[in-house]
């Protein structure tokens, strides 16, 4: 059975970003993305308009750490539950060659805007044992899970969801930026990124029923919705959810489309509409 740890990486070929590259994205946005993976014709036009967009928005987008992502939940909990264990770097779970944070920042330097993400090699496993055995959240969770804490997972393609896997979270949205196109076009980013540097079969993220039934997984992109997984004790209460995932095949079909829309919309006037 696979064990996740913070000292093994999924890709030997996915280094950690360097001080240079992460200043050369904060400089010139999110257009200096390499890509190394997927097609570059519509990854590169998808980058450079969502920089566009970004830039109508006054946000500016970067790299960050799971500890900024930790402080900035923490300081933010009047609109932002806690976050999941895996996005916390005590864990064990949080190595720069298999996870990254996003962190937007508006105008005056005010973080506004964040997002995790993990990559995840269940060749020999799938979500549903990793998820209820909390492999999926601790690196150790004999030693390190909460008194109680279970992930229960009825969702019938749990079982089904292998190989190579990012899963997304740890998303918030200040109460400012909210309902401007903002979560729709960071949901896409981080599911390119990912794309373009570990080449996953699949992106999932787990939402709320009640996030589910304001359709907040169609806005963002993912093609598939399952019921069916169940969070107890965990620091964020206990809560009941579903999975969203889109498979590789799906998401450059999903991604051009929405590119087209975005490209229109930046042409009509340089700005995104609130959505």
């Amino acid at each position: 059975m696979a064990t996740f740890t913070s000292t093994s990486p999924l890709h030997p070929q996915a280094q950690p970003f360097n001080d240079k590259q992460t200043a050369e994205l904060e400089s010139q946005g999110i257009s200096a993305i390499r890509i190394d993976y997927g097609p570059r014709d519509l990854l590169g036009r998808f980058f450079l308009m969502a920089d566009h967009a970004l830039h109508n928005m006054g946000i500016s987008l970067s790299f960050g750490t799971f500890e900024e992502l930790v402080a900035t939940n923490l300081s933010n909990r009047d609109s932002w539950f806690p976050l999941v264990p895996l996005y916390d770097p005590r864990n064990g779970l949080c190595a720069p060659t298999t996870s990254y944070v996003l962190i937007g920042r508006n105008a005056h330097g005010q973080i506004v805007t964040a997002q995790g993400a993990h990559i995840f090699n269940l060749q020999h496993t799938n979500f549903k044992t990793e998820a209820e055995s909390l492999r999926l959240f601790y690196a150790s969770p004999e030693t390190m899970a909460r008194p109680g804490e279970a992930c229960l997972v009825t969702a019938p393609s749990a079982s089904q969801l292998t190989n190579t896997v990012a899963f997304l979270g740890g998303a918030w949205w200040h109460p400012s930026v909210r309902g401007h196109f903002l979560g729709r076009l960071l949901a896409r980013i981080s599911r390119a990124y990912a794309f373009t540097r570990w080449h996953p079969d699949l992106t999932l993220a787990l939402m709320s029923e009640k996030l589910i039934a304001k359709g907040f997984p169609l806005r963002n992109g993912y093609q598939h919705i399952e019921l069916g997984v169940g969070f107890r004790n965990f620091e964020l209460g206990d809560i009941d959810l579903g999975m969203v995932w889109i498979t590789a095949g799906e998401l450059f079909h999903e991604l051009s489309a929405f590119t087209s829309t975005l490209e229109i919309e930046l042409r009509r006037d340089g700005s995104v509409r609130t959505a």
